[in-house]
């Protein structure tokens, strides 16, 4: 509740010693001392500086004349208000009546509002509401006026005022502020109520740090989210990356165990919209439908999610249709997937073959392998060096685009969201190709509010036919990429007994039976 107590007096008993100030601080203390409210511009005020005033047992028009004297402003008198002007429009005014401003303020549901602060814009003059939400405020008339209404867990609004005799303010509730809410998926607690460890991540981050998906996007801004690095998977854009939160769980012979099923064991627990997800989801998800993340990180999980919950969890909170007319966002994004083989320092085909020699690998009476080594060595004469690491690898170029479009308004809201999301992996013929499709209502019935919520998700891939990088790097570089029929050869292998294997050709295999 807000009690204000107004008196106004004309009387002799205004006493004022001050120093070296300006107006600003004198009409501060005559309204402290007579309860009078002013209403000036700051700026031509401020040039008005450097002032003593020592005035006992004075009227109000003593203390302004006093104070307004050798200046270029004046000033004008009307019920509780008085209002600095130029001397000039001060004389023009002089006797001028006031105005009577009524209304009433509401929320979006008709309920009033009391303690809403109206105030006119660019002063100090202003009221609050009763327990009806009703004001009545009193000024100087003027050609415009604007006023601005504030509350808390409102959002401001400013009215032009136009002569009206009534008013009718509707205000709108505003969110919090994201980065002061921890959503733990069950519950929304004050960040600085909330005694865990959790991080949040606004939408506006994520568009910052973009990246091929969610989950690496997340690595770039906590962390604390950690992805294990796998050499053998690269940049395959189909394979789950390792996560851990809280370190890694501990099972028997964990060498023994897949790579995909010790990624289960360490996966966080992943909600969206309060409903468990699954990784895959979270690698395919569209950023752009995201309105914050929220990472829970120790204990505090587990008291929320149980035994689920001893990974971290990863909660998902998506955008909620905004009021308003329609709205169409569209963005459009290009992602490029280069190698970098700049940590590979190998050995030409001239230099491999000369230590090969050295090792005593030629060192042979075989007849059969000493006429090979003449083959390779008259390749290499000829200019046989081949870069095998280059082969398999290729600068993927994809893209992603997004549309969206919202709108509605305090009763019924729509938003309906479609992405597609093209990832080309570095191997060659490898790719992760997604779409995506999201559809929100929401309806606002008195204190009720039903909403409804689809998604879905389509997505096709291919991994390479190239097989594993890491057999490109053994090769040597002596080997020419293409068999004696002129045929470039698209699948290596290397088989275990040394041999270069093309992979369901028996008739390349009996003619590249060589040593590697």
């Amino acid at each position: 509740m807000q009690v204000s107590a107004e008196v106004y007096s004309q009387k002799n008993d205004l006493t004022l010693s001050l120093d070296q100030v300006n107006l600003s601080q004198v009409f501060k203390e005559i309204k402290r001392q007579t309860g009078y409210t002013f209403v000036y511009n700051e700026k031509a005020v401020d040039e008005a500086s450097d002032l003593s005033v020592n005035l006992d047992n004075a009227t109000l028009t003593q203390v302004l004349e006093t104070c307004l004297k050798g200046t270029r402003l004046g000033y004008r008198i009307a019920g509780n208000v008085v209002v600095i002007v130029s001397k000039d429009k001060a004389l023009e005014n002089q006797g001028q009546q006031v105005q009577s401003i009524n209304g009433k303020v509401t929320d979006e549901r008709g309920t009033p509002l009391p303690g809403v602060t109206v105030i006119i814009k660019g002063t100090q003059t202003g009221i609050s509401t009763d327990l009806n939400g009703v004001f009545k405020l009193e000024i100087p008339i003027q050609e415009k006026v604007v006023l601005v209404f504030s509350f808390v867990g409102m959002k401001t609004k400013e009215v032009l005022y136009n002569g009206q005799k009534n008013i009718s303010v509707i205000m709108e509730e505003e969110a919090a502020a994201i980065e002061e809410v921890v959503v733990t998926g069950i519950f929304k607690k004050a960040k600085s109520t909330f005694t865990g460890s959790a991080t949040v991540v606004t939408s506006e981050e994520l568009q910052r740090n973009g990246s091929r998906n969610l989950i690496a996007t997340l690595a770039n801004i906590d962390p604390a989210l950690h992805l294990v690095e796998n050499n053998d998977l690269g940049s395959n854009p189909n394979s789950l990356p390792e996560i851990q939160i809280r370190g890694n769980s501990s099972v028997p012979n964990v060498s023994e165990v897949q790579d995909q099923t010790r990624v289960s064991l360490n996966t966080p627990l992943v909600i969206l919209d309060g409903f468990e997800s699954s990784l895959e989801k979270l690698l395919d998800i569209d950023e752009n439908d995201v309105e914050s993340i929220t990472i829970l990180k120790d204990a505090s999980a587990t008291s929320i999610y149980g035994s689920r919950g001893a990974n971290g969890v990863i909660v998902i909170n998506t955008k909620a249709p905004e009021k308003g007319k329609l709205r169409v966002t569209y963005s459009s994004k290009i992602s490029i997937e280069a190698p970098d083989l700049s940590s590979y320092s190998l050995l030409n085909a001239r230099e491999k073959l000369e230590a090969e020699v050295l090792g005593g690998l030629w060192n042979t009476t075989s007849q059969k392998k000493l006429q090979q080594y003449n083959v390779f060595l008259n390749d290499i004469n000829s200019g046989v060096n081949t870069d095998w690491m280059a082969q398999p690898l290729r600068t993927g170029v994809g893209g992603r685009h997004s549309i969206r479009l919202e709108g509605g308004d305090s009763v019924f809201r729509y938003a309906a969201s479609l992405q597609y999301n093209d990832v080309q992996g570095v191997m060659k013929e490898s790719f992760r190709k997604t779409i995506n499709g999201t559809i929100k209502l929401s309806y606002t019935y008195k204190n009720l509010k039903f909403s409804n919520n689809l998604m879905l998700g389509f997505n096709k891939n291919s991994e390479s036919p190239y097989g594993a990088f890491s057999d490109y790097v053994t090769m040597n570089p002596y080997h020419k990429p293409y068999d004696e029929f002129g045929n470039v050869i698209k699948e290596y292998r290397i088989s275990q007994d040394g041999y270069i294997r093309i992979v369901g050709n028996p008739l390349y295999n009996s003619l590249l039976n060589t040593y590697n």
